[in-house]
């Protein structure tokens, strides 16, 4: 039997001794052990020869935080898992950004929050300037994860890793799992938290090894956003209150010979200039109030001060369109003809976030306009929301997922 490097016994015996790490107490690690030698041999025979299959596990609900179910492999495949694990990750470690600490060697929890802390003293400059947050999830994440897509993230690999990983993915553990647990407690899993639910090509079982590494490299980087751009919501409540603050220290410092004062404040407190801007000797907002509008036209135009040539991105329903032309062309987009718009151009607005990213690998700054439910004339009222502006120009694969709700 021809070897490879990948599937020596030893290497199987590295994987299975790493399953074995807290798990030694359970009855079929206790089954393996027992036939140790001859089980590795074995494992590694069959992987050699490509044959192996994975073999039927177990499925039960868990009720914290929610209803959900989770699927455990026998130990065999478990063992596969972190054999495989193991010639994945080196590959797409080197892909992470230092501010991903999910599931890797030497970041965890307790380093997340470290680092968090860290930034939240460096943007906020010890607490003396505000700062925002954005909290992103993915409805259903697990249980819609697209297994050709992620099949494809792989090119590159050997093939018989390759064909592993596809054994893997591939394999439909709700179709030979057993269910262990109260039959009442399945009924209350809701439909998207059940593998298999959206179809035999989509879904990862929670509970395998394997959805760790795959996870981080199918989503979007969430550093993404804080690696290469700036995220400025914009709050007019908030913007009103800053001026008024600003506007009373200028006050104070315009009678006196404060020259210097005045340049270290506007160097610590870099918001102001994001966001005010000095009109005729008075402080100003950046960005205007929302003011109701007797053509599409004439608010787009309002929406626009401020934004100096960024491309501006409506919600017109259900879509995400262009306010210019220019701003398609930017972007990449077709142009088309709609009544009474002139040349537009737009997608889906679930694609939205897909937009920003391509504007933002292209250098250009990115703002997004809502709807509101106010009267706002002829046309329906909107208010910017945000404005993205990108911090370097690096190449991002992948599209970042994010929410915008008005």
């Amino acid at each position: 039997m021809a070897v490879s490097p990948w599937v020596t016994p030893a290497a199987v015996d590295r994987a299975a001794q790493a399953c074995l790490q807290g798990k030694r107490s359970r009855p079929d690690a206790i089954a393996f052990c027992a036939r140790y030698g001859e089980e590795v041999l074995a494992l590694a025979e069959r992987l050699a020869r490509g044959d192996y299959a994975p073999e039927p596990g177990i499925v039960f609900v868990t009720e914290r935080p929610k209803y959900r179910e989770v699927h455990a492999a026998v130990f065999r495949d478990r063992g596969v898992h972190h054999l495989l694990h193991a010639l994945l990750e080196p590959s797409f470690e080197r892909r992470f950004i230092s501010d991903s600490f999910a599931c890797r060697p030497g970041k965890g929890t307790h380093a997340a929050a470290l680092r968090l802390q860290e930034q939240m003293r460096r943007i906020t400059r010890m607490g003396g300037q505000r700062a925002f947050a954005l909290q992103m999830d993915i409805q259903g994440f697990f249980m819609s994860i697209h297994k050709p897509t992620l099949l494809g993230l792989l090119r590159g690999a050997p093939p018989e890793v390759l064909d592993l990983a596809r054994r893997i993915v591939l394999h439909d553990p709700p179709a030979i799992a057993s269910r262990r647990g109260d039959p009442v407690l399945f009924a209350r899993v809701p439909p998207h938290k059940r593998l298999g639910a959206s179809g035999p090509d989509r879904g990862l079982p929670i509970g395998n090894l394997t959805i760790a590494p795959r996870e981080r490299v199918h989503v979007p980087r969430v550093g993404w956003i804080s690696g290469l751009c700036r995220l400025q919501p914009i709050e007019q409540a908030a913007i009103e209150a800053l001026r008024t603050t600003w506007s009373s220290y200028e006050g104070h410092l315009r009678h006196a010979d404060a020259h210097r004062l005045r340049a270290r404040l506007l160097e610590r407190h870099r918001l102001r200039a994001r966001l005010l801007r000095v009109r005729a000797g008075r402080l100003r907002r950046r960005f205007p109030l929302p003011r109701p509008a007797p053509s599409l036209a004439a608010q787009i135009q309002r929406l626009r001060e401020g934004l100096d040539g960024a491309v501006l991105l409506l919600r017109i329903g259900a879509y995400a369109e262009c306010a210019r032309w220019q701003d398609a062309r930017a972007l990449g987009l077709r142009l088309s003809l709609r009544r009474g718009r002139g040349r537009t151009a737009g997608l889906p607005w679930r694609k939205v976030s897909g937009l920003v990213q391509r504007g933002l690998r292209r250098g250009l700054r990115v703002a997004i306009a809502l709807e509101q439910s106010l009267p706002s004339g002829n046309v329906k009222a909107r208010r910017l929301a945000y404005l993205f502006e990108p911090l370097s120009v690096a190449p991002v694969s992948g599209s970042h997922v994010t929410s915008f709700k008005s």
